[in-house]
Parts: structure tokens; sequence; C-alpha cells
């Protein structure tokens, strides 16, 4: 889980973006954005690459959680919300997790060794 604070510009995103070079093995990643009052949409386009590196290049799926009405409004708007789907975009942490352990474990069920 990765904690966002601040407005998000460009800028911003290149920083995460190396903040998060080192995911390993990493299946979900969580975005809390409880702390980002703003974002404009420079901010919102580069969020956006960052989300489809992940996903397309890396497998990684992004959900974001605790994101302001504001900050939500303009995602949408933008179209980053109907990239990562709105069954990624969560009210508390908690419910991400949730989501999160569930796709993980339905992923490890199905490929189980067992079921061979």
């Amino acid at each position: 889980m990765a904690y966002l604070t601040g407005t998000i510009f460009f800028a911003v995103t290149d920083k995460l973006k190396s903040e998060l070079d080192d995911l390993g093995s990493t299946e979900t990643l969580i975005l809390s954005m409880r702390g980002v009052p703003t974002i404009d949409l420079s901010g919102i386009q580069a969020l956006t690459e960052l989300c489809e590196e992940l996903e397309k290049e890396r497998g990684i799926d992004v959900m974001l959680t605790s994101v302001q009405p504001k900050v939500l409004a303009e995602l949408r708007r933008g179209g980053l919300i109907d990239f990562i789907g709105e069954e990624y975009v969560f009210e508390s942490a908690e419910y991400a997790i949730l989501k999160a352990q569930q796709i993980c474990c339905a992923f490890l069920f199905i490929n189980s060794p067992v079921l061979s």
C-alpha cells in the first residue's frame, strides 16, 4: 500500500514512479489517496500512464482508496476510473485489502496443483 499526500501534478508522479520501481512480486498495489486534496489534468494523465505501465507491463492490479470526492470526480472526468474500473475504487483501505485478498486467494486456488 502506498499513501499519497498533497496535490498530484506531473512532476510528483515521476517521484512516485521511482518509489514504485522495486515492487518485487507484488500482485496488487493499493494507492490510499486520503491526503490528496487536488489533482490536475497532467497529474491524472501521469497517474493513468503509471497504472497502465503497472497493469499491462508488470501485471500489477491498481486499486484506489479513500479518494476525496472532488479528486474522484476529476479522476472520473480524466478517464482513470474507467481504466482501472469502479470495482477497484474503495471508501476505505480495509475494503481494498479484502478485495486484494479475494483476488489473490482466487488466483492461488484456481492455479493450485491439487486441481490438476
